[in-house]
Order: structure tokens, then sequence, then C-alpha cells
């Protein structure tokens, strides 16, 4: 009798939003506490120091795809959307928006666009455009393209944001890491490969203003903006913005090397933090350093100590 008293305790004091681990999840009765786990999982601590590397990580990314791989999605195979409500599947996007947003995987925008599909169908596409320019810009984060001109064309009424031109070639065809090269002409995807000896990637963003005084120290130094002209990479996160204008603007205006887009995230397993501006120090291709934003001139210091590190300037 008391076991018992303590199981049902045990149940009372945790709801069935903490019991999704277990995946016992049930579309049509627990949209509410897919919610709140979601919530748990953001709130909880996402940056977080590894102590056997000492690097800054977010785990939000991860934690959440898992969520998604391995509960949310057994449980919306289990309930197919026509039994679904107009209200269930407007909450059941905007639940996938968010894992997407910090996750970025193809396969959430295949499901929220069989979502969007469905409540076009029921209430008329006027009555959906916000989900349908979230649909847009979910595509734009993770590089489906194609699939944008797709919606775009489906939905001619309304006007999505235009995209610059993009050069066809598949990932399959590169030998190294993919990235979006910003031209005059558009976009075009190449091959990131590192050289042998040291290599700084930097995450960062022509809009960030941390990153616009980083590159503005650099390029005062004549040593440090000859080292990082010609051993550096930029990269912008994948975002829901391509902002190609500014992109474009910002490299003819610096001689830095130029800003170029990450094709995902999981093309660089090792970048755990994608806050700008950050900078990882690679030696022949393995990751030895990071150094996490830009507070003032002072970090000149700290990036000539990762640059010690992997090579490319002398103590």
């Amino acid at each position: 009798m008391r076991m018992f008293i303590l199981i049902l305790a045990m149940f009372t004091l945790f709801p069935t939003a903490l019991l999704a681990t277990e995946c016992d999840i049930n579309l049509k009765r627990d949209i509410t506490d897919l919610n709140i786990e979601i919530e748990k999982i953001l709130e909880e601590e996402s940056k977080q120091r590894q102590s056997q590397s000492d690097r800054l990580t977010d785990t939000r990314g991860l934690r959440l795809r898992k969520f998604y791989d391995q509960c949310l999605l057994a449980a919306v195979n289990a309930t197919p959307v026509a039994d679904l409500s107009v209200a269930q599947i407007t909450e059941l996007f905007n639940i996938v928006n968010v894992i997407h947003f910090y996750a970025g995987e193809k396969e959430q925008v295949g499901l929220a666009k069989k979502l969007v599909e469905e409540l076009v169908a029921r209430k008329g596409e006027h009555q959906v455009v916000p989900r349908l320019f979230e649909l847009s810009q979910m595509m734009v984060q993770s590089r489906l393209f194609d699939e944008y001109n797709e919606l775009e064309l489906d939905h001619q009424e309304l006007s999505f944001p235009a995209l610059p031109k993009i050069s066809k070639l598949e990932k399959t065809e590169l030998d190294g890491r993919p990235i979006l090269q910003v031209t005059d002409e558009g976009l075009s995807i190449i091959s990131h490969r590192f050289p042998s000896a040291g290599y700084v990637i930097v995450v960062g963003h022509p809009l960030c203003h941390f990153s616009q005084n980083a590159r503005r120290d650099i390029a005062s130094d004549a040593v440090l903006s000859n080292i990082m002209r010609h051993k550096s990479s930029w990269l912008i996160p994948p975002g829901r913005r391509l902002y190609f204008a500014e992109t474009l603007e910002a490299n003819q205006a610096s001689n830095l090397s130029p800003f170029a887009y990450a094709h995902a995230k999981s093309d660089w397993p090792e970048i755990g933090y994608w806050g700008t501006p950050t900078f990882y120090f690679y030696y022949n291709g393995q990751l030895r350093h990071q150094l996490v934003g830009w507070p003032g001139e002072a970090n000149i210091a700290e990036l000539k100590k990762g640059l010690v590190m992997i090579g490319l300037l002398e103590r």
C-alpha cells in the first residue's frame, strides 16, 4: 500500500510533459504538454563550459533534435494530421517551427510543410499567410531553395522576399565542406578544404555589431590583417534571412577575407557554438582552440594567442 501511494505521488509530481522522454505522447491529448517540454529544454542552461576542452557550446539544437527524432516523430506517425483540429495543427506547427529554429534539419521543414498545406486546405491561403511566410523562412535556413521557389509559385498572390541567383551544384559533387560564396551575380556553392598547418574559421555576421568591431580592429593591425586575409574564412550561420545585399556590401568594404554562408551546421560538427563572432583555430584541419566574442580591442591579444597556438604567429 505504501508503495502504491509513492507511485501515485510520483505521477502527481511529474506531469505528462516530464514523461515525454518516454515518448508517451498523444497529439490530440498532449499538445499543451509538448509546449511545456520545449520550454523546459530552452529554459535550462544551454551554454556550458566543457571541462575537457573549455569550449563554449550551445546544446539547445542537439537536445531539441533528439526530442524531435525520438519522441515527436513517433507521435506524428501515430496520429494522422487529418485527425487533428485546426488549433492542434497550428500548435504543432508552432512547436516544429521552434525546434527547427535551433536544430535546422530539413526533415522538420518537410513536416512543417505538410502541416501548412493542411491548414491551407481547411482555411484558405489568406487565412494562413503568417504560417506560409514562416515556412518560407524555414526553407531559407535549411537551404531548400528549390522548395522555396516552388512555394512561391504555388502562392503567387503573396510577395515572398526575392532570393539571389543561386548556382546549381549538388553537394555530392563537392570534395570538401559546402559553403555559399557571395558574388556580384549571387550565390555559388563551393568547397571548403582546410589547408595544412594553421587556419581560422570565424563565425560572424555582417549586421552583428561585435563582428563589425572585430573586423575593424583586425583590419587596423597590419600583421593580423595580413594573416586573417589569407588564413581565415568568415562564415555566416544558417539563418532565416540571407541579408544578401548587406553581406555583399560588407565584403566590398573590407580587405579581409569575405563573408560566406555556412550551408548547414551539421557540416561543422566540431563547432558547438554559433554565436557571433566566435573564432575557431585549426591546425591541419583539427580544432585546437576557441575564442568567443569581441568586447573590444583587448581581444586583439587573445586573437594573437590563438594564432600562436596554431603556428600562424610567432610568440
